[in-house]
């Protein structure tokens, strides 16, 4: 295919299922999305989280390779505009133009996808209607889109295919690949109870119940263990992981991306002193419990994974403190290189919530080092809480109580800045005014910053 006038490879970026859970009971919907995209380009997966729709779609992309020789490409929308579709860029020659806007650089790939041959997409985790709408690949060109969501709000125009809980036969199938044949008939009834038709709290559980049955236990032992307990699956695989292996969901579930840079968690844990060694061994446990799975370097945490290790408690102060410096780090890298996607990659993945970080931040530049980073993000009310912070820790001056006045002015340039970027000129105008009488008192010692005055007067 082109992109731009240059040549791309045929690839695909659909993360293989070697290593996954048997892929069981989809026949039906298999069938669904074939018939479907033979009236239209696109189809729709919808259902509850934790059924499986993402690897649904990639099952389908895995069987049908043939059919699309312009590539296949999962393209993830936990945090629109797509870095997956920007990244695509890579393999031409001018993966971006200078100051060529994100979602610009997702534009111009989409352009060139189905331009000389039939590409599949698949588009992960779409909120709603409205998502799709705005990235609806480019009529003209040969394509097929499978969308997975769990928003129950699409209108009948749309092809659907619902995807919802396994059947009883396929439930076996599945506890039966990960435990065995005789092993599954006697747990089958009570690990689908607890499940309650969840496929990924299926996995959990009988991936607990299996390292269980390799402990010692025996079938019977276990059968009656199940029948006694009412907590979820998740508890069940929870209880068998090492501190190490349980420390590590916890920090990967403090991201707001649930797929991560591994390099993510790896860094908040060297940092607090962990051997790589020892991280792997983690990350191992995880997956073996089906709890986590990772790629060459990615880390995913599903969603209700995710939901269920954050009510484990929060994270000590020192793990906290290491994840804050790994978004200090990030925030200075992309603020110096913001045309760079993993680096953005790597900021949009750490919660922005400046209550998650304000009891940890110490320094009343670090408030800066993060809001400046998010005013590249483009997302300047999140930018101006930030700053808001700044000016307030500002206002209370040293340790004796002295206030840079010529600080505070930059702080609350800032705010306004962010304010007029959002069309909110009013309220931009108030903080201009008061950077300037800020900056008019100079810094600690009187002196006066002309240049950074004429900024604000300006």
């Amino acid at each position: 295919m082109h992109v731009g006038g240059s040549a791309i490879q045929r690839r695909s970026t659909v993360k293989s299922t070697v290593g996954e859970p048997k892929f069981t009971g989809r026949d039906a919907e298999l069938g669904a999305i074939a018939a479907k995209l033979q009236d239209g380009p696109v189809v729709v997966l919808h259902g509850a989280p934790g059924l499986g729709k993402s690897r649904l779609a990639r099952e389908y992309a895995h069987q049908s390779v043939d059919a699309y020789p312009g590539g296949m490409f999962f393209i993830s929308f936990d945090q629109p505009p797509p870095l997956d579709l920007a990244k695509l860029l890579r393999d031409t020659d001018r993966p971006a133009y200078q100051d060529e806007s994100v979602e610009d650089q997702c534009r111009r790939a989409l352009h060139g996808l189905g331009g000389t041959a039939r590409t599949l997409l698949i588009y992960d985790a779409i909120a709603d209607e409205r998502t799709l709408r705005d990235w609806l690949p480019y009529e003209g060109l040969d394509w097929h889109l499978i969308v997975t969501s769990t928003s129950e709000g699409w209108a009948p125009y749309w092809s659907l295919v619902d995807v919802g809980r396994l059947r009883p036969d396929a439930e076996r199938a599945l506890v039966a690949s990960i435990l065995g044949d005789h092993a599954a008939d006697r747990l089958i009834t009570r690990i689908a109870e607890r499940a309650d038709g969840i496929t990924i709290e299926l996995c959990a559980s009988a991936a607990a119940a299996q390292e269980r049955l390799r402990r010692g236990r025996t079938v019977e032992h276990l059968a009656a263990e199940l029948g006694m307990e009412t907590t979820s699956s998740f508890e069940s695989a929870w209880t068998l992981l090492s501190p190490e292996a349980r420390l590590m969901l916890q920090v990967a579930s403090t991201y707001a991306t649930l797929r991560l840079s591994a390099s993510l968690v790896v860094g908040a844990l060297q940092r607090i002193g962990w051997r790589e060694s020892t991280i792997d061994n983690a990350i191992d446990e995880a997956r073996d419990r089906k709890l986590a799975t990772r790629d060459a370097e990615n880390l995913q945490i599903h969603q209700l994974v995710a939901r269920f290790v954050r009510t484990r408690g929060l994270l000590s102060e020192a793990v906290a403190r290491s994840v804050l410096h790994g978004l200090l780090e990030a925030a200075r890298a992309f603020s110096e290189h913001p045309g760079d996607l993993d680096l953005r990659a790597s900021m949009q993945a750490h919660t922005l919530n400046i209550d998650d970080w304000a009891f940890f931040i110490t320094n009343v530049s670090e408030w800066h080092v993060v809001g400046d980073a998010i005013v590249e993000l483009g997302r300047f009310e999140d930018a101006r809480r930030w700053f808001e912070r700044a000016v307030a820790a500002k206002e209370k001056g040293d340790v004796h109580g002295w206030v840079d006045s010529e600080s505070l002015g930059t702080s609350l340039h800032q705010v306004g800045d962010c304010y007029a970027r959002q069309g909110k000129f009013a309220e931009a105008l108030s903080r201009f005014e008061r950077a300037v009488a800020a900056k008019e008192k100079g810094d600690v010692h009187g002196r006066v910053d002309s240049e950074s005055l004429g900024t604000s007067l300006h």
